[in-house]
């Protein structure tokens, strides 16, 4: 009688358990990967804009 309880609810557990860590692993991962991709890329491309920018027409003019 004990074995059959807990063989169903570990056996359920695990089952819903692997496919909801691998469920919110894969998507934290792709979430956090695509986000620092993205944070990283901004910045950089922000300020290196910004500088391309302003000094490029002085140095044509000057």
């Amino acid at each position: 009688m004990v074995s059959a309880p807990p063989g169903r609810q570990a056996a359920s557990g695990r089952k819903i358990g692997s496919r909801q860590s691998a469920g919110r692993q894969a998507g934290r991962k792709a979430s956090k990967a695509g986000r620092g991709e993205t944070r990283r890329r901004t910045p950089h491309r922000r300020p290196v804009r910004s500088l391309e920018d302003e000094p490029s027409p002085p140095r044509p003019l000057g």
